[in-house]
């Protein structure tokens, strides 16, 4: 445009990979031909650094099975510039609780028996963000039943060397059976003894 019109625009484009991350003030300045004169100022971030964001190691680690109603979910996220920190709580983002420096933690309490799944994201103000993988873990408050006891001879029965004898239940558990264990006199003294598996069959010999 030249410069003899009332109305000049002035473009420049600057390479911002030859500046260091940080915070930088332009300033124009501009006068008529009798002497008036002004002055703006703006400012503007250069940040290419991607952040960080990682869970801390108090979190509850992925795929527990726990019979406590809480949880800790902690993490670092660390920018600069950071703008927003979220929590995804079994699908429904919210803020942390909260926050040192940092470090954004939350501990859930009163959990119901169930399952639940949690994830954290960031972002800073030039629009990088990050985050972390999804966790997973279950609460179970119910202990194990049987079902289907099977046992010959009856209960009762007096026993006979060489004689065969069948003791057999079924165990059922929401999630997994962990161990079983048989508690028995056979060799004339009480005896606590877990039972061996094959998959989800177990057996004592």
């Amino acid at each position: 445009t030249d410069l003899s019109q009332p109305n000049f625009n002035w473009t420049d484009l600057i390479d911002i990979n030859n500046y260091a991350d940080g915070n930088y003030t332009l300033e124009v300045y501009a006068q008529d031909d009798v002497g008036n004169n002004r002055t703006k100022t703006t400012w503007f971030i250069i940040d290419k650094t991607e952040l960080t964001l990682y869970y801390n190691p108090s979190t509850i680690a992925n795929n527990t099975i726990q019979n406590t109603q809480s949880a800790l979910i902690n993490i670092t996220c660390s920018d600069q510039y950071r703008d927003t920190v979220i929590l995804n709580w079994n699908g429904a983002n919210e803020s942390f609780d909260n926050s040192a420096g940092d470090v954004f933690w939350e501990i859930k309490s009163g959990l119901a028996q169930g399952d639940y799944s949690f994830y954290a994201f960031c972002n800073d103000s030039a629009g990088h963000s990050a985050q972390t993988n999804t966790r997973f873990f279950s609460i179970d408050l119910s202990s194990p039943t049987w079902s289907g006891n099977k046992t010959s001879p009856a209960s009762g029965t007096v026993y006979s060397q060489g004689v065969n004898y069948q003791f057999n239940v079924t165990w059922n558990d929401n999630y997994f059976i962990d161990d079983i264990t048989i508690e028995h006199n056979f060799t004339g003294v009480l005896n606590n003894d877990t039972m061996s598996n094959i998959s989800n069959e177990y057996y004592y010999e």
